[in-house]
């Protein structure tokens, strides 16, 4: 690791090394006539660069009404500038999803929360190995980033979403984005979930999380999935006449979703992680624990390669023949098949395919914390993300989760109806 690290400082000598920076010191919401948008960003220290950026969020999603807030978290060789690949194919999702969003009701309310995923500055050759090479940087980065600052500038904009309750809040974090959504979400989230003690349901601040290829230690997913299992139980409700909306393990609250094409994180990942590993101390799991092993093995694997975490698989159920479009044009079309209604929520169609998400029989994990692996068809590789099927995918999944019904009651976490610890 330290011949690595020589290797990428005098790489980055040679090929120049980005500087912290703003991209958007002074309008940082842009209001469009179908959808807004905020940047919300971070120094390589994790701390906000421009703290007024939340309270102009803020602001603003409430000014708005009811919204689809969508948060996303970029990943690795990513950043917030008005042209990186990533922030403009996420206003072309968010432009998608106001077009042909169920809920006419609601406003779209994209934020686009920025950290120094890229630290290179140029796109030579010897540029791209240093990129590469940057993993352990990035990585370091991405835990800093998932602390304090970033929970708050999380939780700030749900708040303010939520504060109207006819509001959805979908939280999206790609790669290193994940780790830092993942990480920083969990831990206040744990304070929510254990919140109230003598009621059965509690509100979560989000409707959805998706984690996309996270390029994030199993250790955080399995510390998350482990304390739903440990939920006390409480009283059921008085109200026995109350409709019933939950959320369970037919209606996720955390979907993660990684790509089989996904290299970066089935084989760089772990290879880094071994490295990193070396100098820690790691145990056995206990065998009646109901995810037993190696502790190195999910420290160093992501949940969407480790096995015992798996929950859901999707499945081709059968192939179309579809006329070709351009890419745009294409996008909309997935998206808006799949928010149309059809006979089961859990069956989607992207593209020249039909799909269907099923439950690993017998796995392990039963609880709203979906894990699966999805088809290359769907995301080709650990960077194919915000593409038109990756944005259908989407739909699908807001779909799924009934974010985008128009009627749908606000939903909870029914305490103690997951599988506990043996």
């Amino acid at each position: 690791m330290a011949v690595c690290l020589l290797i990428f400082l005098a790489l980055l000598h040679l090929v120049g090394c980005k500087s912290v920076q703003a991209y958007h010191p002074v309008e940082s919401v842009i209001h469009g006539g179908k959808f807004s948008n905020a940047f919300v960003e971070f120094d390589d220290q994790g701390e906000l660069l421009l703290p007024g950026q939340i309270t102009n969020a803020t602001a603003a999603i409430k000014a708005a009404g009811p919204v689809l807030l969508v948060g996303y978290v970029h990943g690795w060789k990513n950043d917030a500038a008005f042209d990186n690949d990533n922030f403009i194919h996420f206003t072309n999702m968010l432009a998608g999803f106001a077009q042909y969003l169920p809920n006419k009701k609601l406003k779209v309310f994209g934020v686009y929360f920025g950290w120094r995923g890229d630290p290179v500055a140029f796109h030579d050759p010897i540029s791209w190995t240093a990129r590469q090479l940057s993993f352990w940087s990035r990585h370091a980065a991405a835990e800093r980033v998932a602390g304090t600052s970033a929970t708050e500038a999380i939780f700030s904009i749900m708040q303010a979403a939520n504060a109207n309750t006819n509001s959805r809040v979908v939280l999206i974090g790609h790669s290193f984005g994940g780790l830092i959504l993942e990480k920083a979400l969990a831990q206040a989230m744990v304070s929510t979930l254990y919140s109230k003690t003598n009621t059965a349901n509690v509100k979560p601040p989000a409707d959805l999380v998706l984690l996309v290829n996270p390029a994030a230690s199993s250790i955080q997913a399995r510390e998350f999935i482990s304390m739903l299992g440990r939920l006390p139980a409480a009283a059921a409700p008085t109200d026995t006449n109350a409709p019933v909306s939950t959320f369970d393990s037919e209606h996720p609250m955390i979907i993660s979703a990684t790509s089989t094409g996904d290299w970066a994180t089935g084989i760089f990942f772990p290879l880094g992680m071994w490295f990193s590993g070396l100098p820690k101390a790691f145990h056995h799991y206990d065998t009646n624990d109901v995810f037993p092993g190696s502790q190195f093995y999910f420290y160093r694997t992501t949940p969407g390669h480790n096995h015992e975490l798996l929950s859901h698989r999707i499945r081709i159920t059968g192939r179309l023949n579809t006329t070709n479009h351009a890419t745009l044009e294409q996008e909309r079309i997935t998206i808006r098949e799949n928010f149309q209604p059809r006979p089961s929520r859990f069956d989607f169609r992207i593209n020249d395919y039909q799909y269907e998400i099923q439950p690993i029989t017998n796995a392990l994990n039963q609880t709203p914390y979906w894990d699966m692996q999805v088809p290359r068809t769907i995301i080709k590789d650990h960077d194919d993300v915000l593409t038109e099927r990756f944005t259908g995918f989407v739909a699908a999944l807001l779909s799924l989760s009934q974010v985008t019904d128009t009627n749908r009651p606000l939903r909870e976490l029914n305490r103690g109806q997951f599988r506990r610890a043996k």
